[in-house]
């Protein structure tokens, strides 16, 4: 999908892909300061460490895992809940799980979309808009308890969304569902 971004860099220092194109959006700036300081690395032929590359696929990751309820709850969810599907046999569960601040998912699903990114934070400085992401790795050096707090703040997200709201089960029995009548 064409968005510009070439557009609007066009003329400017290489460099300005690492400042412009992750402030471009407010949901999904890992991804654009990725593909930037991946194009550069490719255009300038660095070599990134495997662990500034490590750095650079959480950051990606947990983003990603932040996308998922968000665009569902505050996006999608709440769209079931108008009044021209009131006919669906479905509408009042709808209505219970998904209304806009009051629905039984959209609030624990909201609220919890915040804790990935917390990770992102801890390792690119803050989140929206990070620029540790650059040419030949990251400008970050996570510690072991970077690390451990990082693995709490996925555990948080798999205990209180993932597996109780999200997928109504383990990640383990879920793993193991071939259809629907698995389930």
């Amino acid at each position: 999908m064409f968005r510009g971004f070439e557009v609007i860099l066009k003329g400017k220092d290489p460099k300005a892909g690492l400042i412009v194109t992750p402030r471009i959006c407010g949901i999904c700036g890992a991804s654009h300061l990725t593909c930037a300081s991946w194009a550069l690395d490719t255009a300038w032929q660095t070599e990134v460490p495997r662990n500034a590359i490590l750095a650079r696929n959480l950051g990606q990751l947990v983003e990603t895992l932040q996308s998922h309820p968000r665009f569902f709850y505050g996006l999608y969810a709440i769209d079931l809940t108008n009044k021209k599907y009131q006919n669906s046999p479905f509408y009042e569960e709808a209505c219970k799980r998904f209304s806009a601040f009051t629905g039984t998912s959209y609030e624990p699903g909201i609220t919890v979309a915040a804790k990935p990114v917390e990770i992102y934070a801890l390792f690119g400085g803050q989140w929206p808009h990070s620029s540790f992401m650059v040419p030949g790795g990251v400008m970050c050096a996570p510690t072991l308890t970077d690390v451990t707090r990082a693995w709490a703040m996925l555990e948080y997200f798999r205990t209180n969304w993932l597996e109780p709201i999200w997928l109504g089960c383990s990640i383990d029995r879920f793993e193991q569902i071939q259809t629907y009548e698995d389930f």
